[in-house]
């Protein structure tokens, strides 16, 4: 009627779902080629899978996902045609550059004040909620 084809997949029998049989194969064989383990590489493993431009579809799941290519981390930073061979130049920059540096004040994160409705401050009897472990049965307030 919508054309919809439903496709039945079982725990039992996976190898039907073709589509996900082939992504474990390519992430499988992508985290064999790290020698560390495979909770270390996976992240950098992801993020090449996200980032592989796709033949039939001329862009990468990323870019069909979030509308842009993704920046790999060899891309966050330029490679500098400045940068000095000699050491005692390369020091003389440091210490230009060290000299320039002032420092910022440190921000206060608990400078927000708490909400509290004006109503508090002429009732007699309020309800203070107890955070933390309690037996069972026990009312959360006091």
């Amino acid at each position: 009627m919508l054309g919809i084809q439903r496709i039945r997949t079982t725990p039992y029998h996976p190898f039907s779902n073709g589509m996900v049989e082939r992504l474990h194969r390519t992430l499988k064989q992508a985290i064999r080629c790290y020698d560390t383990k495979w909770t270390e590489s996976l992240p950098v493993v992801l993020l090449g899978l996200r980032a592989y431009i796709k033949e039939d579809l001329n862009a990468s799941c990323a870019e069909m996902v979030f509308g842009k290519t993704i920046v790999l981390p060899g891309e966050f930073f330029e490679s500098s045609s400045q940068t000095p061979t000699d050491p005692s130049e390369f020091l003389l920059r440091l210490r230009e550059t060290f000299r320039t540096l002032k420092p910022t004040p440190a921000s206060c994160h608990s400078s927000t004040s708490c909400f509290m409705h004006t109503a508090l401050k002429t009732c007699s009897h309020v309800f203070a909620r107890v955070e933390g472990l309690k037996p069972s049965l026990t009312a959360p307030y006091q």
